[in-house]
Protein backbone atom coordinates (compact mmCIF):
# COMPACT_ATOMS: atom_id res chain seq x y z
CA UNK A 1 0.00 0.00 0.00
CA UNK A 2 1.77 3.06 -1.21
CA UNK A 3 -0.34 5.48 0.85
CA UNK A 4 1.18 3.97 3.98
CA UNK A 5 4.57 5.12 2.70
CA UNK A 6 3.43 8.72 2.39
CA UNK A 7 2.34 8.67 -1.26
CA UNK A 8 -0.91 7.81 -2.90
CA UNK A 9 -1.35 6.45 -6.40
CA UNK A 10 -3.80 8.04 -8.79
CA UNK A 11 -6.12 5.03 -8.63
CA UNK A 12 -6.09 5.06 -4.82
CA UNK A 13 -6.93 8.76 -4.89
CA UNK A 14 -9.81 8.12 -7.32
CA UNK A 15 -11.19 5.35 -5.13
CA UNK A 16 -10.91 7.52 -2.02
CA UNK A 17 -12.69 10.41 -3.78
CA UNK A 18 -15.42 8.09 -5.07
CA UNK A 19 -16.00 6.75 -1.56
CA UNK A 20 -16.21 10.26 -0.16
CA UNK A 21 -18.74 11.24 -2.83
CA UNK A 22 -20.81 8.13 -2.05
CA UNK A 23 -20.72 9.05 1.63
CA UNK A 24 -21.89 12.60 0.86
CA UNK A 25 -24.63 11.29 -1.44
CA UNK A 26 -25.86 8.89 1.23
CA UNK A 27 -25.92 11.71 3.79
CA UNK A 28 -28.01 13.81 1.36
CA UNK A 29 -30.39 10.90 0.82
CA UNK A 30 -30.69 10.23 4.57
CA UNK A 31 -31.54 13.90 5.19
CA UNK A 32 -34.08 13.86 2.37
CA UNK A 33 -35.71 10.61 3.51
CA UNK A 34 -36.15 11.99 7.04
CA UNK A 35 -38.42 14.70 5.63
CA UNK A 36 -40.37 12.30 3.39
CA UNK A 37 -42.10 9.72 5.53
CA UNK A 38 -44.06 7.16 3.54
CA UNK A 39 -47.82 7.30 3.71
CA UNK A 40 -47.87 3.51 3.41
CA UNK A 41 -47.12 1.00 6.12
CA UNK A 42 -44.79 -1.94 5.43
CA UNK A 43 -47.59 -4.34 4.47
CA UNK A 44 -49.09 -1.89 1.97
CA UNK A 45 -45.67 -1.23 0.49
CA UNK A 46 -45.07 -4.95 -0.05
CA UNK A 47 -48.52 -5.31 -1.59
CA UNK A 48 -47.69 -2.52 -4.05
CA UNK A 49 -44.39 -4.19 -4.96
CA UNK A 50 -46.18 -7.51 -5.51
CA UNK A 51 -48.73 -5.78 -7.74
CA UNK A 52 -45.96 -4.21 -9.84
CA UNK A 53 -44.20 -7.59 -10.07
CA UNK A 54 -47.41 -9.17 -11.32
CA UNK A 55 -47.54 -6.57 -14.11
CA UNK A 56 -44.26 -7.89 -15.54
CA UNK A 57 -44.58 -10.31 -18.44
CA UNK A 58 -44.17 -13.97 -17.48
CA UNK A 59 -40.94 -14.21 -19.46
CA UNK A 60 -39.41 -11.42 -17.38
CA UNK A 61 -40.39 -13.01 -14.10
CA UNK A 62 -38.85 -16.36 -14.92
CA UNK A 63 -35.75 -15.88 -17.07
CA UNK A 64 -33.90 -19.01 -18.18
CA UNK A 65 -31.22 -20.17 -15.79
CA UNK A 66 -27.66 -20.15 -17.13
CA UNK A 67 -25.54 -22.66 -15.17
CA UNK A 68 -22.34 -22.01 -17.15
CA UNK A 69 -20.76 -19.95 -14.36
CA UNK A 70 -21.40 -22.64 -11.77
CA UNK A 71 -20.09 -25.31 -14.10
CA UNK A 72 -16.91 -23.31 -14.73
CA UNK A 73 -16.40 -22.91 -10.97
CA UNK A 74 -16.86 -26.65 -10.47
CA UNK A 75 -14.22 -27.34 -13.13
CA UNK A 76 -11.78 -24.89 -11.51
CA UNK A 77 -12.34 -26.33 -8.05
CA UNK A 78 -11.99 -29.90 -9.33
CA UNK A 79 -8.73 -29.03 -11.08
CA UNK A 80 -7.37 -27.36 -7.94
CA UNK A 81 -8.37 -30.22 -5.67
CA UNK A 82 -7.01 -32.94 -7.96
CA UNK A 83 -3.58 -31.29 -8.16
CA UNK A 84 -2.93 -31.68 -4.43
Amino acid sequence: MSWALGGETASERLVREALRERERAFARFAAWSETRRSALDAAATLACIAFLYDLLPESSRHPPIDPSGVMAMHRLLAAGLSSR
